[in-house]
């Protein structure tokens, strides 16, 4: 009967005692810092909220944690945009590719994911000013996103508040006539007795 053994890749290479000791003494050790995971600032434990993004550490919904730990996760586009970017980090100089990432960011509502890539770039070097350039462009994009959506939730609640406008209009004028006609029968039948 032949016997299972396991590929070379899956068997793990033997430790010696003092390297799990050293392993274990290592997971002991309580954590100095941790990394905030929307924007990836390291941060101490003893931290309730991120000091730049604000993020609350121990109040999040899951699935914005998930998003913001990856913005591309699940998404259709996800390997085409990784694939963009790892050609587009290297060359801060191509202006013109920097946008259209954007753009394509903005439009696949991803622009989480190119905000965390401008991000990483000025974490690795603070003083660069084209990564800053493009990250402002992010937030612009951003917020004229918001302005798109604040128009739009604008417009959807300006419907019913004019309609209700309208009825409570018409109430008051159907309340008049209710009143003045009372007031009339009322007159009429006073003045028969």
């Amino acid at each position: 009967m032949p016997t299972y053994t396991a590929p070379a890749a899956m068997s793990p290479a033997p430790q010696s005692l003092e390297a799990i000791q050293e392993d274990i003494a290592d997971m002991l050790k309580p954590q100095t810092s941790i990394r905030c995971l929307k924007c990836k600032m390291e941060l101490t434990p003893t931290e309730q909220a991120c000091p730049r993004c604000g993020l609350v550490l121990t109040g999040g919904r899951p699935e914005l944690i998930k998003a913001w730990a990856d913005p591309l996760a699940g998404h259709a586009m996800g390997d085409t945009l990784r694939q963009k970017w790892h050609t587009l980090s290297g060359d801060l100089e191509n202006e013109a590719g920097h946008m259209a990432f954007i753009s394509l960011c903005a439009s696949q509502k991803v622009l989480t994911y190119a905000g965390h890539c401008y991000r990483a770039l000025l974490d690795a070097d603070p003083d660069n000013q084209r990564a800053e350039d493009y990250r402002q462009q992010v937030i612009r994009a951003a917020l004229a996103q918001a302005g798109h959506l604040d128009a739009q939730v604008s417009r959807v609640v300006a419907g019913p508040k004019r309609n209700l406008g309208t009825i409570a209009v018409g109430a008051v004028i159907l309340l008049i006539f209710a009143i003045g006609y009372y007031l009339i029968t009322r007159s009429q039948t006073a003045w028969q007795f």
